[in-house]
């Protein structure tokens, strides 16, 4: 505490004592003073006797200014004051201190930081799993996948939804009412659905679609390729081909594609990797723009981020690993370090990029080998697992208008 503060200190407490106050007239007091003067030269010894209450009076202010002075700055009765006041503004804040966080003791601090984060995790649909598998498929419901670009049209996103199925209705009326229901931008997603036409059911494996006449699509050449990726994830449900035509009449122009389009075979192999695309609230796996003559190359492309178009990577680069095929229709993924694989959400996520990848490249099953770990998430990781049936599940109930 700086001197300044202790002399604007004395002062408050000086001021706070009870005010003196003298009536007797100016001359009067003047004259007394020069009277007493005259007596302390003439004799000393009633001089002295005279001054002993004056000393007596200013010895008795001085102890008292130290004794309050030592009680105003004692450190203690700082504490105490502080702490008063934290007591008065917990009081204000209620039970809780700093963001809702417990002040109580550290160890209360740390789980309630663990419970907000798993609440924030679960929040944005984080969990075991993010695709879609056979079990997942009941006899009353339905699979839904399809493509959305993303807010910069750079990439588009399959997303899949498993619907119940409704009596009265066929498959495809019904993927066309759940295409208008989805909310993309809740997803982080553009605004693309439903599309600018209608699907008619052709046969098991072929659809058509009959798109308006002011349908947009050829806009722009980039309208033209996420259109057609868009389409292309309709395979994830068994179809092989869409056909099109514009008010009824078969076939379409796209103005920079240079030709008129009657129909668009979906191959069943992209022979893509699948790297993640992050959204408010949303993790993505998404295959890469590039596709590979060997699943080599695409796991290698899966350990790299593409900054271009906002992907990361689903295998960390530093990771030691090697590939091989078993019965032509299983891979072997095995990691050649001595490792502990941890349960965790990046795991998971690296566990189903690999999948999906396995399954565009035509593989069945992927055995993973050298994990350190017998289980991550849902996968039991000592039996060869069975590839996806499609990417991405959402909750269509959490993505309606």
């Amino acid at each position: 505490m700086n001197k300044k503060h202790n002399e604007e200190d004395i002062i408050k407490l000086l001021r706070s004592l009870p005010p003196i106050t003298d009536n007797r007239d100016q001359n009067e007091v003047y004259s007394k003073v020069l009277k007493n003067m005259n007596e302390v030269k003439t004799n000393h010894l009633k001089g002295k006797k005279k001054y002993i209450i004056p000393k007596l009076v200013t010895v008795v202010g001085l102890l008292l200014v130290i004794i309050f002075a030592g009680k105003l700055f004692n450190p203690n009765n700082l504490d105490d004051q502080a702490n008063s006041k934290m007591e008065m503004a917990t009081e204000k804040a209620g039970p809780l201190g700093r963001e809702g966080l417990p002040e109580n003791n550290p160890k209360e601090r740390f789980s309630s930081i663990q419970d907000r984060d798993t609440a924030k995790r679960k929040k944005v649909g984080q969990k075991n799993k993010n695709a879609v598998y056979s079990e997942d498929l009941k006899e009353d419901s339905f699979l839904a996948t399809i493509g959305i670009p993303d807010e910069q049209a750079l990439n588009v996103i399959p997303v899949s939804i498993i619907a119940k199925k409704e009596s009265g209705k066929n498959w495809v009326d019904q993927v066309n009412d759940v295409f208008g229901q989805i909310n993309e931008k809740k997803l982080g997603l553009f605004d693309y659905l439903p599309y600018r036409g209608k699907f008619t059911k052709i046969d098991e494996k072929s659809l058509n679609l009959n798109l308006e006449n002011n349908h947009q699509y050829s806009a722009d050449s980039r309208s033209e390729m996420n259109f057609f990726t868009s389409l292309s994830y309709l395979k994830y449900q068994g179809i092989n081909k869409v056909s099109f035509s514009v008010a009824g009449t078969p076939g379409v122009h796209f103005a920079h594609h240079g030709e008129k389009i009657n129909e668009l075979p979906l191959n069943e192999n992209l022979q893509c990797g699948f790297l993640y695309y992050e959204t408010k609230g949303h993790i993505f796996l998404t295959p890469t723009p590039s596709k590979f003559s060997s699943i080599e190359e695409a796991f290698i492309n899966m350990q790299e981020e593409n900054e271009r178009y906002h992907l990361k990577p689903t295998i960390p680069a530093t990771l030691a690993y090697s590939v091989s095929v078993e019965n032509h229709d299983q891979l072997i993924f095995k990691f050649t370090n001595k490792i502990q694989l941890e349960d965790n959400e990046s795991n998971i996520r690296m566990i189903e990029a690999i999948l999906l990848t396995a399954k565009e490249f035509g593989f069945k099953k992927v055995q993973f080998q050298n994990a350190g770990n017998e289980k991550i998430g849902h996968f039991n990781l000592r039996k060869a697992i069975e590839v996806p049936v499609a990417p991405n599940l959402i909750d269509l109930h959490a993505v309606t208008p």
